[in-house]
C-alpha cells in the first residue's frame, strides 16, 4: 500500500469515528430514555383514566372532587381528569365531562371556601400551552367520551 492509500483509509476511518463521537455528544446513552410503543402508552394513560373517573363516582369513596361535580352535575356519571395542580391553598383540576367540555375545578383546602367551577370548550383548551402528557391524555379521553 503505498502513502496516499493509507492517507485516504486513515481520514476514512477517523471520519468514521468523529461521526460516532458526535451522535455520542448529542444523545448520550445515559440520558436516553426508553419510551412504550404508542399502543402501550395509549392502553396506560386509558387505565389511568377510567380509575380516576371510576374513583370519582365510586360510592363507596367521597372526595372533594366527586362532591364538587355531583353538586354541580347530577347525572354525570364519567369524567376524566387531565390535569390536577396542588396548590398552597387550593386545588385545581382540570376535568373532561363531555366531547366538547372540560371543567375547571378549584376546591379550596380545608373546605374555607365554596368550590369554584369554570366551563372551557375543548379547543380552547387545546389552544393554550398543556405538557404533551396532558395533552396526550386529552386525546385518549376523548375517544373514551366518545366511545
Amino acid at each position: 500500500m503505498d502513502i496516499l492509500g493509507w492517507i485516504r483509509q486513515s481520514r476514512s476511518r477517523l471520519q468514521i469515528g468523529l461521526e460516532a463521537i458526535a451522535v455520542l455528544v448529542r444523545h448520550p446513552p445515559w440520558e436516553v430514555e426508553l419510551r412504550p410503543k404508542k399502543s402501550e402508552q395509549y392502553e396506560v394513560i386509558c387505565r389511568e383514566l377510567l380509575a380516576s373517573s371510576e374513583e370519582i363516582f365510586s360510592n363507596n369513596e367521597q372526595t372533594e372532587l366527586a362532591s364538587a361535580l355531583r353538586d354541580f352535575f347530577p347525572p354525570l356519571d364519567r369524567a376524566f381528569v387531565l390535569k390536577w395542580i396542588p396548590e398552597q391553598s387550593e386545588d385545581i383540576y382540570w376535568v373532561l365531562i363531555s366531547a366538547t367540555t372540560i371543567l375547571e375545578v378549584e376546591i379550596p383546602r380545608g373546605r374555607r371556601g365554596p368550590n369554584s367551577l369554570q366551563a372551557i370548550d375543548v379547543a380552547m383548551f387545546r389552544g393554550r400551552p398543556h405538557a404533551r402528557k396532558v395533552m396526550e391524555k386529552l386525546e385518549v379521553a376523548l375517544k373514551l367520551v366518545q366511545a
